[in-house]
Parts: C-alpha cells; sequence; structure tokens
C-alpha cells in the first residue's frame, strides 16, 4: 500500500504544469467539462479534466466523492452535520454531501485506519 505522504499529481493548466502532493489538494469541484481543484494552501488552480477524470486521477483511499459536483480529501474533515447534511472542513469551509450518512462515515473511518497502518 503507498504511503499517502508520497502520492503526487501533476496539474496542468493553462499556463504552467505543477507538481502536487495529493495530500495538499482539499477537494475538487466539477465546473462543467473543468474541475477546480482547492489546495490547503488557499490556492486553487481550475483544469481542463471533468470530475469523473479528476476521481481516476485520485483513485486513493482517502478521496471520496461526496456528491455529484464534489470530490473530497477526508483528511480536512472537521465536522459533519448529518440533519443539514454539510460537511465543515479544518478551513472553515463548508460543502453539502449527497451520498448516504452512512457510507460518508464508512469511507471516513477506512481511511483512518488505513492512515494508522501506515
Amino acid at each position: 500500500m503507498n504511503n499517502p505522504d508520497h502520492d503526487k499529481i501533476v496539474i496542468t493548466t493553462l499556463n504552467q504544469s505543477s507538481v502536487y502532493s495529493c495530500l495538499d489538494i482539499m477537494y475538487c469541484s466539477a465546473e462543467g467539462a473543468y474541475s477546480c481543484i482547492y489546495l490547503k494552501n488557499g490556492a486553487k488552480q481550475l483544469v481542463s479534466k471533468n470530475l469523473i477524470s479528476m476521481s481516476q486521477q485520485l483513485n486513493y483511499f482517502y478521496f471520496i466523492r461526496i456528491s455529484r459536483f464534489l470530490l473530497l480529501n477526508v483528511f480536512y474533515i472537521a465536522h459533519i452535520n448529518h440533519k443539514e447534511r454539510k460537511i465543515s472542513l479544518i478551513n472553515g469551509t463548508c460543502l453539502s454531501y449527497t451520498i448516504k450518512t452512512k457510507v460518508l462515515l464508512r469511507c471516513l473511518n477506512i481511511a483512518l485506519e488505513k492512515r494508522e497502518v501506515l
């Protein structure tokens, strides 16, 4: 099993290509045929890949599709409001989720268990 600290991704925009640790990616949102990648340093990158392509490229145990429009790195979850179906991230960002809460919690627990093993 790969150590998530070593997982890297190349993000190509119109002007440049950059290499990021996958752990630096907080979440990705769908923007039509594009995806917006939100990084932990507050930067965001618009890439010409749809969210399906991004989820295939970020096929790691700690990324989960929480809705049709969002792909989330579970290591940035601070709180989950089950009633409102909202996830608060450690930077204060609030995201809505549409997957079943039970599935979300199972994915979160699996990711945390795998992280402890590494």
